[in-house]
């Protein structure tokens, strides 16, 4: 066999056997072969056969030094011209049936691109309400309030009773409660008012807390009670048949109105004024802007009564009511006569919507709970 231009190339087979085979002759078989590879996976079998690193044309680099010096550069520009015309049909071949061999071995050897800029993941973020609820809470542990709960479904007892809130008091009427029909145990024993009224029902305010802390606590003390309330009524924009309250109260000796007036002066400036707010953002509202007046009113539960109004929007909104505790109420958490001669309080509750309203000039409560993302990603 002459050897002209021609070098005998080593194939290994599963037999162990040697194979020689004319260079000229591997150009025939190979163009033979990506001709009949008309698949994806046919064309990678081809590759790796004849362009990969353990391909018959390496194996004709790898034969080159066994040669004379005389003949090894023209047999090696004779492979390296059947290499580049070879890669050439491959790469035609590829774009008949696939991707191109640059762009393949680009997602071989760069599968992830570490100069990209990375993608932000979206992070949610705390409702309004309950943004406004931490602050509220957090201003009053500031000054020593405990903050605490109580259970959203309770007895007319704790509701009603206990506040003292007589039996044919209006607000027990099914316009203004959420009734439950179910039966159970109603308070403490021996001070029920209605005996035979088991039903349950879900709080109108947060005030049961305050009886069921006193119940096992002496004063003196601060505490308040925020939480979720429900009242039968109709929503408007300034109210709600499913709403948030913070409540409070403040016992001990010689506590008065002018101790409330201290607390409620702290509490809104802090609230209103303070630019590191929990929201994170400023308020329009400053303290010079901030009017507060105190009407005489009336509440079952506190004597004497008074209502809480601050100028909003070019009218007085209620905020507030409050009062000094009625002494009915230390009875029924069972304080003693003499106990009740030697101390004083005054209790206090607001609504949350209306303090967001205020602090963020929102018109309407309800925007708050329609989850309109144009709304709440303001807050964000």
């Amino acid at each position: 066999m002459s050897m002209n231009k021609r070098i005998m190339v080593t194939k290994r087979k599963q037999q162990k056997k040697v194979v020689k085979t004319p260079i000229l002759a591997l150009k025939k078989a190979a163009v033979k072969k990506l001709a009949a590879a008309k698949t994806s996976v046919a064309l990678d079998q081809w590759e790796r056969d004849y362009l990969g690193r353990k391909g018959a044309i390496r194996e004709v680099f790898q034969s080159l030094k066994e040669l004379p010096e005389a003949k090894r550069k023209a047999v090696a520009q004779e492979a390296n011209a059947v290499r580049t015309e070879l890669v050439a049909l491959f790469e035609k071949a590829q774009k008949k049936h696939g991707v191109g061999i640059a762009e393949k071995r680009a997602l071989k050897t760069h599968t992830i691109d570490v100069t990209l800029p990375g993608v932000s993941t979206p992070v949610g973020h705390i409702h309004l309400v309950s943004r406004m609820i931490e602050r509220v809470t957090d201003i009053f542990s500031s000054m020593g309030f405990d903050i605490v709960e109580g259970p959203d479904i309770e007895s007319p007892y704790y509701n009603f009773d206990a506040l003292n809130v007589p039996a044919d008091h209006p607000s027990r009427d099914l316009w203004d409660t959420f009734w439950m029909q179910e039966a159970g145990e109603i308070g403490r024993a021996g001070r029920i008012a209605n005996q035979n009224d088991s039903r349950r029902l879900l709080r109108t305010h947060t005030s049961p807390g305050q009886v069921r802390y006193m119940e096992t606590h002496k004063p003196p003390f601060r505490m308040v009670v925020p939480g979720r309330t429900y009242r039968f009524e109709n929503a408007d924009r300034t109210h709600g048949f499913e709403f948030h309250q913070i409540e409070g109260m403040m016992v001990g000796p010689n506590i008065s109105a002018a101790n409330f007036k201290g607390i409620l002066t702290v509490f809104f400036n802090t609230l209103f004024c303070d630019i590191q707010s929990a929201q994170g953002s400023k308020t329009n509202v400053t303290s010079e802007q901030i009017k507060v007046r105190l009407r005489p009113s009336f509440f079952p539960f506190t004597e004497p009564s008074f209502e809480v109004f601050m100028w909003f929007q070019g009218r007085w909104l209620e905020v507030m009511g409050a009062g000094m505790v009625h002494p009915e109420v230390y009875k029924h958490a069972g304080y003693s006569a003499g106990e009740i001669a030697k101390i004083q309080g005054f209790a206090f509750g607001g609504g949350i919507e209306r303090l967001i309203m205020i602090k963020h000039q929102i018109p309407d409560m309800r925007l708050l709970y329609v989850g309109d993302l144009r709304v709440i990603r303001q807050f964000s």
